[in-house]
Protein backbone atom coordinates (compact mmCIF):
# COMPACT_ATOMS: atom_id res chain seq x y z
CA UNK A 1 0.00 0.00 0.00
CA UNK A 2 1.30 3.45 -0.88
CA UNK A 3 1.76 6.06 1.78
CA UNK A 4 -1.17 8.39 1.60
CA UNK A 5 -0.83 12.05 2.30
CA UNK A 6 -3.46 13.71 4.41
CA UNK A 7 -4.28 17.37 4.72
CA UNK A 8 -6.26 17.89 7.91
CA UNK A 9 -7.85 21.33 7.77
CA UNK A 10 -9.35 22.81 10.90
CA UNK A 11 -11.38 25.87 10.06
CA UNK A 12 -11.82 27.39 13.49
CA UNK A 13 -13.95 30.41 14.22
CA UNK A 14 -16.35 30.23 11.29
CA UNK A 15 -19.44 30.25 13.44
CA UNK A 16 -21.17 33.58 13.10
CA UNK A 17 -24.57 35.19 13.14
CA UNK A 18 -26.61 36.50 10.23
CA UNK A 19 -25.95 40.14 9.36
CA UNK A 20 -28.70 42.49 8.21
CA UNK A 21 -26.39 44.18 5.65
CA UNK A 22 -25.70 40.76 4.08
CA UNK A 23 -29.42 40.08 3.54
CA UNK A 24 -29.64 37.85 6.59
CA UNK A 25 -26.64 35.71 5.64
CA UNK A 26 -23.59 35.06 7.77
CA UNK A 27 -20.24 36.42 6.54
CA UNK A 28 -19.26 32.88 5.52
CA UNK A 29 -22.47 32.39 3.55
CA UNK A 30 -21.91 35.69 1.75
CA UNK A 31 -18.21 35.12 1.03
CA UNK A 32 -16.83 33.82 -2.24
CA UNK A 33 -15.10 30.56 -1.38
CA UNK A 34 -13.89 28.80 -4.52
CA UNK A 35 -10.88 27.23 -2.78
CA UNK A 36 -12.95 25.75 0.02
CA UNK A 37 -15.40 24.36 -2.52
CA UNK A 38 -12.54 22.88 -4.57
CA UNK A 39 -11.00 21.18 -1.53
CA UNK A 40 -14.39 19.89 -0.39
CA UNK A 41 -15.23 18.47 -3.81
CA UNK A 42 -11.92 16.54 -4.00
CA UNK A 43 -11.77 15.22 -0.47
CA UNK A 44 -13.74 13.83 2.40
CA UNK A 45 -15.69 16.17 4.60
CA UNK A 46 -17.45 15.57 7.84
CA UNK A 47 -18.20 16.68 11.32
CA UNK A 48 -16.90 15.30 14.56
CA UNK A 49 -17.78 15.87 18.18
CA UNK A 50 -14.33 15.68 19.72
CA UNK A 51 -15.53 16.39 23.24
CA UNK A 52 -18.54 15.36 25.33
CA UNK A 53 -21.70 17.43 24.75
CA UNK A 54 -21.53 18.80 28.31
CA UNK A 55 -18.15 20.46 27.65
CA UNK A 56 -18.00 24.01 26.30
CA UNK A 57 -14.38 23.97 25.10
CA UNK A 58 -11.88 26.54 24.01
CA UNK A 59 -10.29 26.24 20.58
CA UNK A 60 -7.10 24.92 22.16
CA UNK A 61 -8.91 22.09 23.98
CA UNK A 62 -10.78 21.09 20.87
CA UNK A 63 -7.66 21.05 18.70
CA UNK A 64 -5.89 18.84 21.25
CA UNK A 65 -8.88 16.45 21.30
CA UNK A 66 -9.07 16.29 17.48
CA UNK A 67 -5.56 14.87 17.43
CA UNK A 68 -6.50 12.20 19.96
CA UNK A 69 -5.04 13.69 23.13
CA UNK A 70 -6.90 13.96 26.40
CA UNK A 71 -7.81 17.63 26.60
CA UNK A 72 -8.02 17.44 30.42
CA UNK A 73 -4.42 16.24 30.74
CA UNK A 74 -3.05 18.63 28.11
CA UNK A 75 -3.43 21.67 30.33
CA UNK A 76 -2.76 19.82 33.62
Amino acid sequence: MKNKKILFVIIDGLGDRPVKQLKGRTPLEAAKKPNLKLMASHGLCGMQNALPPSVYPTSEETHIALFGYDYKKAWG
